[in-house]
């Protein structure tokens, strides 16, 4: 039946097999290929398919009705590269030498088969070729691990070696051999360290024999001076009986890396010496300087915070740096990125600073830097300073007015001289003219009776017609008005000028018991010209002691505020100047019913320059002095107004005001 053939599938058909018909083939085909692992195809001479195993469904997913129909299914599903190699060898004849092929499975994948095929002879000559595939798919997949491998190991730049149990080198990658100082070692050669008679040779097998890989690291002095260093590692390999048959020997040039290691130290010294450094020299500063984490938790903080915050340093590592801060700071949810602040506790002042990090291509913790540094000194000297220039500008202020007034009290004066003089001469001659007209009058009378008695009643009859025709008694009647009125008005200019007198002694400030409702009556007459126009004024004086006082000064504060209330009324309106006591005070308001004052102005108008005046027609010093007079009386002066509906001016000056006044 069958040629010279080795494979058992020619040993159990042999000469038999011409014995068999096509059905007894087929049935001892299936037979046999139920209990074999590879799988089976009967194709008679004219190439069609007469048996295939069903286990070609279980290796490859293709059922046999696929091969049976299709007769070509077969070289269909061959890989494309192995096909010429499959032509081939079934060209010259049915038996050929067992063939690597690529079968393409159901599922698309390629799997390795190892195909042999051989005739099968009836009676009646050749019947056909039986073949078979076997499954290598596994091996295939070993042997490409292995290849790369294996060229993994000899493109490596580590060294790699197979030395058995008597240290002999049976296989060395490239890197092994060329990392050898000794030339003399290649493949075939004993390493001197696992060679018998070495004298590291026990430790090594040793420590391996505990299940441990052996593992040095060591140096070579070459020749020119440099040092090479390697690291060796040994590991066992064993045989079915767990016996050390052979070596695994791992060989690594570190010179590199050591050297890179040694750099590094080097590095991390250097490093911490300026780390150490830095952290000296932040300790040497007085600021506070803190390192933060994005959370605001303190890193790292330097010395200074003991001796500004009395604090020690471990107390505050951790913790929110806001824990420096006053109370009510540290419950703001977002802090300013930098403030001034006052630590009631030490009475001291200080200012911090927010510095935050940009970008996260940092790899630190340390998101946010702290500073704070105690600024009381600075703080003292600026209000110091503050204070001194608001007081220039103040004591400026009164020199101006002072300066002012005392200009127009040289003019008052010298207004008050010159009508004074024609003021007295005119008063004179009033009541010598009064004198005279009563004696004029008498002499009528006189006339008159004795034109009476004379009988002549044609004379007495026109005296007594150019009597009624001149109006003789009603001139009688009236010249006495006419002269009292004229001796009155002589008085209130005479008023006038002695308050011009007063007031024009602007730099006689001295102290003296005085009746404060005769300066109020002094400043209404000087400012009565400014408010007659626009106002009327309502007195209320109530009874109130004389005080101890500069009635000058006192006098350009009340013509101040008169003015001012005069000003302030826009058509007309009421002026009101009341008195009255609330022990220990003297009260004095000063009332408009002008436009009043706006809320965001009324805590500025005692101070120096600030004017609602428009330009020109305000130097905003009026009311700091008045403010600055009073104060100096040990008194109070306070403002109440409502818009559009007026303003009131409140005085308050001491009963018992000390004897030794401040005068400057």
């Amino acid at each position: 039946m069958t040629n010279i053939n080795t494979t058992m599938t020619g040993a159990l058909f042999g000469n038999a097999a011409s014995a068999l018909s096509d059905r007894e083939l087929r049935m001892l085909l299936a037979s046999y290929a139920r209990f074999s692992h590879e799988f089976m195809i009967w194709r008679d001479d004219n190439g069609t398919n007469k048996f295939v195993s069903r286990s070609c469904q279980r290796l490859t997913g293709h059922t046999p009705d696929n091969f049976l129909t299709n007769s070509a299914f077969l070289e269909k599903i061959i890989h494309y590269e192995d096909l010429p190699m499959w032509r081939e060898q079934h060209a010259d004849g049915h038996i050929h030498k067992p063939i690597h092929v690529r079968l393409q499975s159901s599922n698309g994948d390629y799997i390795w088969f190892e195909h042999t095929c051989c005739a099968v002879d009836n009676d009646s000559g050749f019947n056909g070729v039986i073949g078979y595939f076997v499954d290598i798919n596994a091996i295939k997949h070993a042997q490409a691990i292995h290849s790369k491998l294996t060229l993994a190991i000899d493109q490596s730049d580590n060294g790699f070696a197979i030395l058995d149990k008597n240290g002999i080198i049976e296989y060395a990658n490239t890197a092994f051999l060329d990392l050898q100082v000794d030339d003399s070692i290649d493949i075939g050669t004993p390493l001197p360290l696992l060679a018998p008679g070495s004298a590291r040779i026990k430790e090594i097998v040793d420590e391996l024999l505990k299940g441990r890989i052996w593992h040095e690291h060591f140096s070579i002095e070459l020749p020119s001076g440099a040092t090479l260093w390697q690291s060796i590692k040994i590991s066992p390999i064993y045989d079915n009986n767990r016996h050390i048959s052979h070596y695994m020997v791992f060989l690594i040039d570190i010179t590199q890396k050591t050297r890179n290691r040694d750099k590094m130290q080097q590095l991390f010294a250097m490093v911490e010496q300026s780390k150490q450094e830095w952290e000296r020299s932040l300790d040497c500063i007085s600021d506070v300087v803190i390192l933060a984490d994005n959370n605001g938790n303190v890193r790292r903080i330097n010395k200074a915070v003991g001796t500004m915050f009395d604090t020690d340093m471990d107390d505050i590592l951790g913790k929110h740096w806001s824990e420096l801060l006053p109370p009510e700071m540290r419950q703001l949810d977002n802090l300013p990125e930098e403030h001034e602040f006052h630590d009631e506790k030490r009475d001291r002042w200080f200012y911090y600073h927010i510095f935050t990090f940009d970008g996260d291509d940092l790899a630190s913790k340390v998101k946010q830097v702290v500073t704070i540094h105690e600024t009381t000194n600075t703080w003292r000297i600026t209000r110091e300073l503050a204070d001194a220039y608001e007081h220039l500008k103040a004591t400026q202020g009164q020199l101006l007015h002072q300066e002012k007034m005392a200009s127009i009290g040289q003019l008052a004066a010298g207004v008050a001289h010159e009508i004074n003089n024609p003021t007295g001469f005119i008063t004179s001659n009033l009541s010598s003219l009064g004198k005279y007209i009563g004696k004029l009058a008498d002499y009528i009378t006189l006339l008159e009776q004795s034109l009476q008695d004379c009988g002549n009643d044609d004379l007495r009859t026109k005296v007594q017609q150019q009597r009624k025709k001149m109006k003789i008694d009603f001139v009688l009647e009236d010249i006495d008005d006419l002269i009292a009125e004229s001796l009155e008005g002589t008085q209130r200019v005479k008023t006038i000028v002695q308050n011009l007198k007063s007031f024009s002694r602007v730099d006689d400030t001295g102290f003296s018991v005085t009746n404060l409702h005769e300066c109020l009556e002094a400043a209404l007459s000087i400012a009565w010209n400014e408010i007659k126009y626009k106002a009327t004024v309502n007195k209320d004086f109530q009874p109130i002691p004389e005080i101890y006082c500069s009635p000058q000064q006192l006098n350009q504060v009340f013509l101040n505020l008169l003015v001012n209330a005069a000003q302030a009324i826009e058509d007309s309106g009421e002026i009101t100047v009341a008195t009255a006591t609330s022990e220990p005070w003297v009260v004095i308001t000063i009332s408009d019913t002008g436009k009043g004052i706006k809320p965001e102005h009324l805590n500025r108008v005692f101070e120096p320059f600030f004017t609602t005046k428009e330009v020109g027609k305000g130097t905003g010093l009026g009311l700091s002095i008045c403010y600055d007079i009073i104060k100096k009386h040990h008194g109070d002066i306070f403002v109440a107004s409502k818009p559009g509906k007026g303003t009131t001016f409140t005085i308050k000056l001491p009963i018992e005001a000390p004897q030794q006044q401040d005068k400057s």
